[in-house]
């Protein structure tokens, strides 16, 4: 396993309380992911189960009511599923605007891993609305 891919996860907010180790194992069940420019990631309103942090490229995220947001390296969204207890509808539609490099965790590994992982068990109670989040900068 690779530490890029813990130091990534631990710069999201959504995960912040994990220890080391339990990043790690986070880790090890997110997926190297490279998409096609023009690929629909998310789509408003269909269920999603998957959580994505970008690592290469940028998508665009529209929500519906007009508004856009442009998302680059370090920005994460699909977050819901992994807060909830059943598959969440997208909030915004994600759609690559170029070849996008992604770390992915689906949300049944993320599922077995809580099992044995205590402090992911503790990101469900919180209703997390942090639809899209940002890394802090320098990341």
């Amino acid at each position: 396993m690779t530490d890029y891919k813990v130091e990534r996860l631990a710069d999201l907010a959504v995960f912040e309380s994990l220890t080391r180790q339990e990043l790690e194992r986070l880790a090890g069940v997110a997926d190297e992911v490279a998409v096609a420019a023009g690929t629909e990631l998310v789509v408003r309103d269909e269920a999603t189960n998957d959580f994505y942090l970008i690592e290469r490229g940028t998508a665009l995220g529209t929500n519906g009511f007009g508004g856009e947001v442009v998302l680059e390296a370090g920005d994460a969204f699909g977050e819901m599923p992994l807060t909830h207890s059943h598959s969440a509808p997208g909030r915004e539609t994600i759609v690559a605007r170029t070849e996008l490099r992604l770390l992915v965790i689906r949300r049944p590994a993320f599922e077995l891993l809580r099992e044995s992982v205590p402090g992911l068990s503790g990101l469900l109670p919180r209703s997390m609305e942090l639809h899209v989040g940002t890394a802090p900068a320098g990341v």
